[in-house]
């Protein structure tokens, strides 16, 4: 017989989103409602009923992990390790359903000063606390959906709210780079409804809780930690869903199912129908809107102001490759202003195009040859950069910052797109000096010496990513903090 479900399985664009502490394996005594043998199966019958699109667990060992897929069947992965050093002890594995969601990103941090040294401490637990990430496109529907998973300090309650601050600033970094994504954030939070970590994670308003934001709820309010005893309305609800901007709740619940009168954890399940808003396609009206808008603050200014240059200085009367050299980098620099990139970044990249073709419309190349050296790291890196930002929007390429290594991915991305273009330079220069003006500097040295500084600029530029694609200070300021509060 099949148990009945608070939810089950939904269909796109609805997604079904539980969380769930499925307390970790002990040592218990006989006749113990905590001993694993005998929940067990009671996971296994309310996973196997559910069947959530995603499920972020907390406190689950490697065998209790195991177990949780088994009940999932095969269509389901999983990711996350253990939270120690080595990767053992307890989980806060994302598992989802791999025939709706496909997986572009995942990475796991320690909730401390250091999130990327596994198993580091810092904000006052003395257990260590970890946060999954998952990055994944709705095949469905097309949506970006980005996870965070995690499990807050059950002490201290200064690890809890400087924990909370960095959980919102990568939630805050994930939407700066994706203001299309939808983004969920699941876990055991140690802390109630009103409390202050909770008012961290929603104090800037990117972040809300599904039980307060549901069109319909399906329970009553129970508390999410019964400890096996009957569910108890109006109890602290510790375990939470919470949901970004570009979702919408359609139903939430705490499930309090009992199965001849035993509980699968002393944490009950909380769910939720989620329904993800589809990214917008990219639309002429739209890219017109905003390549027409009015500069904000000095900066853009100064970038217009490259922009409104390089098309006068086109229409003044050149030779044809020389007015077409011009036309082309007019085309170019309208591409930061369309993808509203940092303003400094597009500075760079305006003073960039622009240097290099007055530099080969006045002959620079030819009068000063090692001008072409500086020219080849500056140019090549800048609009490598560029083109990554581009592709990244486009969502061609993975964002470095979803990417386990972030900075390193940068760069070898940066690099990569450098020497291709470098490569594909050197192509156009051969076929302008051979079909469009023999004075065109190329041979084995000259290519060699430009594709080694593009590379080298692209590198540069790669490492640099973190500034020239910064997200606005406003969020960059907000680091984890030391700041007191109640435990809860």
């Amino acid at each position: 017989m099949t148990d009945a479900a608070l939810i089950g399985p939904v269909s796109a664009p609805d997604v079904h989103v539980m969380t769930f502490n499925v307390r970790r394996r002990t040592t218990a005594l006989p006749g113990s409602p905590d001993r694993w043998n005998a929940r067990a199966p009671l996971v296994r019958r309310l996973l196997r009923a559910e069947q959530p699109t995603l499920l972020g667990v907390q406190e689950a060992l490697a065998d209790q992990v195991d177990a949780v897929a088994g009940a999932h069947g095969s269509r389901y992965r999983r990711v996350g390790r253990g939270r120690s050093a080595t990767g053992g002890g307890e989980h806060c594995a994302i598992f989802y359903d791999a025939d709706r969601l496909e997986l572009t990103a995942w990475r796991q941090r320690a909730l401390s000063a250091t999130p990327d040294a596994p198993g580091s401490r810092s904000f006052g637990n003395l257990t260590r606390r970890i946060v999954v990430s998952a990055e994944f496109t709705d095949t469905a529907t097309g949506s970006a959906l980005i996870v965070f998973n995690t499990h807050l300090d059950h002490v201290s309650g200064r690890s809890r709210l400087a924990s909370a601050a960095m959980i919102l600033n990568l939630v805050l970094q994930a939407e700066s780079a994706d203001p299309d994504a939808a983004i969920v954030v699941t876990g055991d939070f140690n802390a109630g409804a009103g409390s202050a970590v909770t008012r961290r994670l929603t104090a800037e308003g990117a972040l809300r809780d599904a039980w307060d934001a549901a069109s319909e709820r399906l329970t009553p309010p129970w508390g999410t930690y019964s400890n096996y005893r009957a569910p108890r309305p109006g109890g602290s609800r510790i375990d939470r869903i919470l949901v970004g901007r570009r979702v919408d709740v359609l139903r939430a619940g705490v499930n309090a199912a009992r199965f001849d009168g035993r509980a699968a954890s002393d944490h009950e399940p909380v769910q939720a129908v989620l329904r993800p808003a589809v990214r917008p396609t990219i639309s002429s009206d739209g890219m017109i809107r905003t390549s027409l808008r009015r500069p904000e603050g000095p900066a853009e200014i100064v970038g217009d102001v490259l922009r409104v240059l390089s098309i006068v200085v086109a229409g003044i009367g050149w030779g044809p490759l020389s007015g077409l050299s011009f036309v082309a980098a007019s085309a170019a620099m309208l591409v930061p202003r369309l993808l509203r990139v940092r303003p400094a970044f597009d500075i760079l990249f305006g003073t960039a195009v622009l240097l290099s073709t007055w530099s080969s419309v006045l002959g620079l190349f030819i009068a000063a040859r090692w001008w072409d050296l500086p020219m080849h790291f500056f140019t090549n890196g800048i609009v490598a950069a560029m083109l990554y930002v581009v592709l990244v929007r486009f969502h061609v390429l993975a964002d470095a910052e979803t990417l386990p290594r972030p900075v390193l991915s940068a760069a070898l991305m940066v690099t990569a797109l450098g020497l291709s273009l470098g490569v594909l330079w050197e192509f156009f220069e051969w076929f302008g000096r051979t079909y469009l003006d023999p004075e065109i500097l190329t041979g084995y040295a000259d290519s060699l010496g430009d594709l080694l500084q593009g590379g080298l600029g692209s590198l540069v530029a790669g490492l640099s990513m973190r500034f020239l694609a910064g997200r606005p200070r406003h969020v960059s300021e907000r680091l984890p903090s030391g700041e007191a509060g109640h435990s809860d």
